[in-house]
Order: C-alpha cells, then structure tokens, then sequence
C-alpha cells in the first residue's frame, strides 16, 4: 500500500492531473513520548512486534512533496482527523497551483462508526448519497459534498473533519438523458466593479469576486493554526474585500475549513 500511493502521487515520471485516495477501514493510535501518532492498519499490521500501519505523518510528507495538481484524500477509519495537523509537514500548496479536498470520518481523538447491518459506515454512506445525486447538468464538486456532510454532520455519531483548498475539484454528475432548453439569466446589467468600495460577505458581492483564491486559501490556514490575523497593505490594494469576501465568506459557507460556519461574522 505504501508503495501503490507513492507511486500515485510521487511518480517518477509525469504526475496525473488528478489523484484520489480512498482508505476504508481501521485505524489506530500510539503514544511515543507522549505525543500521539496516528495509522492505517494495513494487512500487514502487527502491533505485538511494534508495526501498525501506515503512518499519516508519512502520508502527510507525500502530499507536501506531491505535483499532482488535484489530490482528493478520503479516509473512512478511526483517528483518521490526524492527517489535518500539519505542524509536522504542512501539505499545503506553496505555489498557489494545486486543488485539494481532505475528508476524514472523524477527529484525530475519535472512532468512526458502522451501521448495523449495513454494507458501509456511516461516513462512507453519507459520502455516497452525495456523489449519487439526482440527474442534472451540474457537478459534485468537493465544496457540494462538503456542504451535505456540514447538513448532515448533527445525524451522525461521530464529527467529521475536512479541509479544501482551490478551485473546486470536479467529483461526479449525471447527465440529463432528455433534451432540454437551458435558460440562462442575462447579467448584463450588472457591473461587478465597484469602485472604491469593498465586496462584502454576502452572495450576490462573492460570486462577481474573483482571482484571490490563493490568498483566500492562505487566510484560512492562518485562522485554522492561529487566533490571531493582521491583514496589511496599502490603501485600495483590496485588504477589506479579500477580507469580507474571500476570508469571512468561505468561513461563514463552511465548505473550505471544516466547522467555520459557526464563526459569527462582523456586522
């Protein structure tokens, strides 16, 4: 398994645009001078002789050194919220160019749960009721199924983590079988320049925002590791609307950092 997912992501040859890894199963935890570290138990683990499967501290280093330019990381397993510390190897994306999607069953401090006569988890079956929608034109993207666990996540027993970054990755669709007439609203009369005055947080000024993703992404991750952000820069270089626009936007969809959307945002 180690060998299959550094072959996946770190190839030595040229790396795929997308790269998905699914991982249902168990997953354990061990105390090594006081600090916690969690796996994936692999066929192969055996604690009795100190193996227990495949590291996500390891896991982390891949897709830190990764190139391929969407990683989507499912894992459906106990601890499994372990991947998202980062402190130890942050796999970010430092050249502002990759899209990726983490979701996990749980913290790294909790199981994940089964159904009782049922042939997934719960996670797992959640996860599966969003990537088989109902026929449209529209895409599954990571940030709709992020959405649906955030609807759902009160149902379940246990609370899953997750962290987007980027453009939205494109999952799964099902395309209308019948011929249809599209209507499209004209937005002609709408001009998304403002002036001197800033996008706030709200819709209809987030969908004419454009071109801070990476900055939007970067604010996030200094609000998810810290609790403290000074913004700077000079005036009219757009601090208030990547601000209110990117920053409290995204928190307040929760759909990028996971539980965000209980943040209030400012009046």
């Amino acid at each position: 398994m180690r060998f299959a997912i550094a072959q996946l992501f770190t190839p030595a040859e040229q790396p795929p645009d997308t790269a998905l890894l699914y991982f249902s199963g168990h997953g354990l935890r061990k105390s090594k001078g006081g600090v916690q570290e969690g796996f994936l138990a692999t066929s192969d683990v055996n604690s009795d002789m100190g193996f227990y499967g495949l590291s996500l501290q390891w896991l982390r280093r891949i897709l830190q050194e990764s190139q391929v330019n969407e990683q989507i990381i499912i894992l459906d397993c106990c601890y499994s919220g372990e991947l998202l510390n980062f402190s130890e190897a942050d796999p970010r994306d430092t050249n502002n160019k990759k899209a990726r999607c983490f979701l996990t069953a749980c913290h790294d401090f909790e199981v994940s749960f089964e159904e009782i006569d049922q042939q997934h988890s719960v996670f797992t079956t959640t996860l599966l009721k969003g990537l088989e929608p109902p026929q449209s034109d529209k895409w599954v993207t990571n940030y709709t199924l992020v959405h649906l666990l955030n609807q759902e996540r009160n149902l379940l027993p246990q609370r899953p983590v997750f962290w987007s970054s980027g453009q939205p990755i494109n999952l799964t669709r099902r395309k209308i079988q019948q011929s249809i007439q599209v209507s499209r609203t004209s937005k002609l009369g709408i001009c998304p320049y403002k002036g001197l005055r800033y996008f706030n947080y709200i819709k209809e000024d987030a969908e004419f925002f454009y071109g801070r993703t990476a900055l939007t992404d970067e604010l996030l991750e200094k609000v998810r590791s810290g609790n403290f952000l000074a913004v700077l820069g000079a005036s009219g270089s757009g601090k208030s609307s990547v601000v209110r626009a990117g920053l409290l936007y995204q928190l307040k969809l929760g759909e990028r950092l996971s539980g965000s959307d209980v943040f209030a945002a400012p009046r």
